[in-house]
């Protein structure tokens, strides 16, 4: 199991590159999917906006 928390405009690519690395030509019985943290309980939304200043920061 491999759980990531990315921006939102990473979802898609990071899928589409896990899909080209790990399922093409293989008998892959794996499953990759994306949630919105927003839609998870059980995270106070301050954390959610603390982490993506942090990554506004780290990417500056």
């Amino acid at each position: 199991m491999l759980l990531m928390v990315v921006g939102s405009h990473l979802g898609a690519p990071i899928l589409k590159e896990l899909h080209s690395i790990l399922v093409k030509g293989t008998e892959s019985r794996g499953l990759a999917f994306a949630v919105p943290i927003e839609h998870l309980t059980g995270i106070d939304m301050r954390q959610v906006v603390r982490f993506e200043e942090h990554l506004r920061r780290e990417g500056a």
